[in-house]
């Protein structure tokens, strides 16, 4: 059983973008740089802030892991082994926006429309500490030493990955319903190929080839990229 942290530098970034340490304003097309003025001659507002906030309810995550082995003695100086191993994940952070307009209050049509639950139209994000982390493993590894100068080894593993958070930095794409938030994550890489060996040659050289290959990550249609967000299409 494996616990984790609460980074320090998510204190400092709730202290910071606390809504008051650090102010935005945006003026469209300025003239007056490099003197710049106080914002209230100006007579501009604050920009809506991004808000960061810790949960009351925050604990450590944490993560449990076992696994079973079965290994064999075969002929010709050969060794294989089949491995299962499982990992369970729970109270993982994540972060949601509990300033979300409520649903059915929005109209994309009408930018900053909706009824906000709190002051300000700014988003809110609570660090939380909800997350849920499914992992199976199957691992497959035979090492054999063809002559005493030549040694191979290689690897398969067999990876499915679930969750509802890759982090701190991942929200919901509905704040008001995480139903559909459970999906791979950011570690569900579906297969990996790992193969390698040692040959040793005259004059005390030595060669070691190594090869690594695996299928690619999840993909997030939206960005072209794996996502934090990228269980919002599931």
């Amino acid at each position: 059983m494996f616990y984790d942290r609460f980074a320090l530098a998510n204190t400092l970034a709730a202290t910071r973008f606390n809504g008051e340490n650090q102010q935005q304003y945006v003026i469209t097309n300025p003239d007056f740089f490099p003197v710049v003025p106080s914002p209230s001659s100006l007579g501009v507002a604050a920009t809506a802030q991004s808000v960061e906030r810790i949960s009351s309810t925050l604990r450590a995550p944490y993560l449990m892991q076992s696994a079973i082995t079965v290994e064999r003695q075969l002929p010709v100086n050969t060794t294989i082994a089949a491995t299962y191993t499982n990992a369970h994940g729970l109270h993982l952070f994540r972060s949601d926006d509990i300033n979300a307009p409520l649903p059915g209050t929005y109209d994309a049509a009408v930018p900053g429309s909706g009824v906000f639950p709190l002051s300000g139209k700014g988003p809110v994000l609570l660090m939380e500490s909800s997350g849920l982390y499914n992992q199976n493993q199957f691992i497959a590894n035979v090492n054999t030493k063809v002559k005493p100068a030549v040694s191979l080894f290689g690897f398969y593993v067999l990876n499915h990955a679930l969750s509802n958070t890759d982090g701190i930095g991942t929200s919901p794409a509905n704040p008001y319903n995480f139903s559909g938030e459970y999906g791979p994550a950011s570690t569900d890489v579906r297969h990996r190929v790992t193969a390698g060996g040692s040959v040793a040659l005259r004059w005390s050289v030595r060669v070691s080839p190594y090869l690594v290959a695996q299928s690619g990550a999840p993909f997030d249609i939206t960005a072209g990229r794996r996502s934090l967000w990228h269980h919002a299409f599931q």
